[in-house]
């Protein structure tokens, strides 16, 4: 594992958005932690003349039970929301993060 990573976990706010949904803000739970980092796939979507792109990858990290769906990372001061969490064999010994770039 060579790349470092910084966890995001989710704190509720107490303001709403305009819809009336919960507000949520994201601190950094834990110094920054050793990953593996592999790119699945890689797009771009041409939508309403915007041009976005986006990229799936794989974060394999160390098992903690710290890291879940809500949770985000940053990586290279790109932060990418989590897709899923995987207890690799089921073993407690390795999660792999699927996670997407956020726009």
């Amino acid at each position: 594992m060579r790349h470092r990573i910084t966890v995001l976990v989710p704190e509720l706010s107490t303001a709403r958005s305009a819809d009336g949904d919960a507000v949520y803000s994201y601190s950094s739970a834990s110094p920054d932690i050793w990953a593996e980092i592999k790119t699945l796939r890689a797009r771009s979507i041409l939508r309403n003349d915007l041009d976005r792109s986006g990229a799936e990858i794989v974060f394999a990290v160390r098992h903690t039970t710290a890291i879940d769906h809500r949770c985000r990372i940053v990586h290279d001061g790109v932060t990418y929301e989590i897709d899923g969490v995987i207890d690799v064999d089921g073993r407690g010994r390795e999660l792999e993060i699927l996670a997407r770039r956020t726009t």
